[in-house]
């Protein structure tokens, strides 16, 4: 009987050591990250034009090595001042990619660009966990009154070589130990 039981127990701590030992990242829910950018940003072509700012996930609990974004939403809102000065226009750019190029906005009201993304350049642009953006008047002025990223990520998982070790190093001598007591 006790043969059948170190039999079994080897075979299972060989088993979950050689599953461990493939190393296949695994997921779990996602994490969402947020970060919202409440403004007041004057931008002018003839005064202050560009506006520059950041987003940073590693703040949240983002982790680079084991986290995987699949899905980013990103959202910028304008007001124009007046609707009286002629058109306005803006170029967004994050990490020196560009987003929008000479947008026009509404004249005398809002405007928002928002925009998601399942793959591409702007997951590739996050995934250290820092997103980058600038804001540029191309004609007229206008205020940069929020800018808002929403991260999804998955967490991949990745079991410890040293826990994979110690796992078939146990498997293996639990079994050459029940061979060697047994073939005596």
């Amino acid at each position: 009987m006790k043969t059948t039981i170190f039999s079994a127990l080897a075979a299972g701590v060989l088993l979950l050591g050689g599953a461990s030992a493939s190393a296949i990242p695994y997921a779990h829910d996602y994490e969402v990250f947020s970060i919202e950018q409440s403004l007041v940003e004057y931008l002018s072509k003839d005064g202050r034009a560009t506006y520059s700012g950041s987003f940073n996930i590693l703040d949240q609990g983002f982790d680079p090595e084991c986290m995987e974004i699949f899905k980013v939403e990103l959202k910028f809102r304008f007001k124009d001042d007046s609707s009286s000065d002629g058109k306005e226009k803006v170029t967004i750019t994050l990490d020196s990619s560009p987003l929008v190029s000479s947008l026009e906005l509404t004249s005398g009201g809002w405007t928002t660009v928002a925009r998601t993304y399942t793959s591409g350049t702007i997951l590739d642009l996050l995934s250290d966990g820092i997103l980058n953006y600038t804001v540029t008047a191309e004609k007229g002025d206008f205020k940069l009154k929020e800018a808002k990223l929403y991260v999804k990520a998955k967490r991949t998982c990745v079991p410890d070589n040293g826990t994979t070790l110690v796992l078939l190093g146990t498997g293996l001598v639990t079994l050459v130990g029940l061979q060697r007591r047994f073939a005596a």
